[in-house]
């Protein structure tokens, strides 16, 4: 049964029902983190200012850094690494956000899977989401998380990355596949699960990366970011192999999606925009943030690549494989 929206969702959606223009997105640019950063970086959000948490998909580390970005340009011009949290009970980090009147963290596992509430101090708490996610597939789970606040109080955003067991095939080079992303509020001891809507994923790109994945190509949501109002962008990562005219590959192709829940029916799919594609050799995208406004009143918008070394067998051979650890920096205008 699709449930109405709960209180707090539709205060925050309350004024918001004038239809807002389609935003765009203009690409700035990659920068290259150093070597000895932390890898498996899969999430991002920003903490005011200069401040930025970054989740990592292995170990149960939440790692804070400072970014700087040139308020002209919006390019990213230095990243540093200040500090990081071991989280008792996280294995698998995929989403993370970030609640500004009272600084808790959000961070959504795989393992589980599950969605933790981390203060600054004392143990982390679970936060309850809905039955559905718990049908997900290995390593396919929540993938996705946000928040969007306002008068009503806090709504969270999370999405899975391929689709739930109950709603049909992952995605593969001849199945596109349906994803489920839910607003529900964090709460700790009662139960409400919220809206949810359904996300068709893009067909996949590229063809079979031969000894890195037999699964390739795929695709799946890797990363939402709340524009308020119940807008969001969709961050859709697929991996499959693009050969160039000039010998080159590129491996992963990224698109970025507007959807709009205020005006939609609950159990049914969202339309979706494509704003921004791009693809990359080695640079493996899988979190996005809203940051800082511009100087033009833009907002600057930040994606994070997981720079994993990835192990293959080719030929009877193991070969490891290194993803690029990288930020990759955009300009929103609403």
């Amino acid at each position: 049964m699709v449930k109405a929206l709960p209180l707090v969702a539709l205060a925050l959606l309350a004024g918001c029902a004038t239809r807002l223009p389609l935003p765009t997105l203009e690409p700035i640019g990659e920068f290259a983190l150093a070597d000895d950063a932390p890898e498996g970086l899969s999430a991002i959000t920003w903490m005011g200012d200069d401040r930025y948490a970054m989740a990592e998909d292995s170990g149960g580390r939440i790692h804070f850094a400072r970014i700087e970005i040139d308020s002209d340009t919006g390019a990213i011009t230095n990243c540093v690494f200040t500090g990081v949290r071991t989280v008792p009970g996280l294995a698998d980090a995929e989403g993370i956000a970030y609640d500004p009147s009272n600084g808790i963290l959000y961070v959504s596992d795989e393992s589980g899977p599950k969605v933790l509430l981390l203060r600054e101090e004392g143990e982390p708490q679970e936060i309850l989401f809905p039955e559905f996610f718990k049908q997900v597939r290995g390593n396919k789970s929540l993938e996705a998380l946000d928040l969007e606040t306002g008068d009503g109080g806090v709504v969270l955003w999370a999405a899975n990355e391929d689709a739930l067991r109950c709603d049909g095939p992952v995605s593969s080079a001849t199945n596109s596949s349906l994803v489920r992303i839910a607003a529900f509020p964090p709460i700790t001891t009662k139960a409400d699960a919220g809206s949810w809507w359904f996300y068709a994923l893009d067909h996949p790109v590229g063809k079979a990366i031969p000894g890195l994945n037999r699964h390739t190509p795929f695709t799946g949501v890797a990363d939402i970011a709340s524009l308020g109002c119940g807008r969001l962008l969709v961050l859709e990562r697929s991996c499959g192999l693009i050969a160039e005219e000039d010998g080159s590959a590129k491996l992963i192709t990224i698109s970025i999606h507007l959807v709009d829940t205020s005006s939609a029916k609950p159990g049914k799919t969202l339309g979706k925009h494509l704003i921004w594609a791009g693809s990359f050799d080695r640079s493996n995208y899988e979190g996005i943030a809203l940051g800082p406004r511009l100087a033009d009143g833009s907002r600057c918008v930040l994606l994070v690549a997981d720079g994993d070394v990835m192990t293959a067998r080719i030929a009877g051979h193991e070969v490891s494989f290194p993803w690029r650890k990288a930020l990759f920096a955009l300009r929103l205008q609403e």
